[in-house]
């Protein structure tokens, strides 16, 4: 009987030892998120950089638009629908005109 008694200990030993084991990879996983959030917040103006940029890039879009159909064609519908077409906002029936 002292086999079974030892191997009993053995199995809560062996037990005990995992739940160390995933109670240390747990706390060192809370450890790393607290870290690397606190080091992503470290820079809060960094979206709304983010945020400027992408509106400078799509001004910058809208102008070079707005000046590919200023030289393509005067007419203001023709203007209306090349804006559209290029803002995919044609609706199936109209025509489409090439931009150059």
């Amino acid at each position: 009987m002292s086999w079974v008694r030892r191997t009993c200990n053995w199995l809560i030993s062996a037990v005990r030892g995992v739940m160390y084991l995933v109670f240390a990879a747990v706390c060192c996983a809370g450890l790393h998120h607290a870290w690397t959030a606190e080091r992503s917040q470290a820079d809060p103006d960094a979206e709304l950089r983010r945020l400027k940029a992408q509106l400078v890039e799509a001004t910058m879009r809208g102008q070079e638009l707005s000046a590919r159909v200023e030289a393509f064609d005067k007419r203001p519908e023709v203007r209306l629908q090349m804006i559209r077409t290029e803002l995919g906002m044609l609706r199936p029936d109209e025509r489409v005109y090439v931009l150059k």
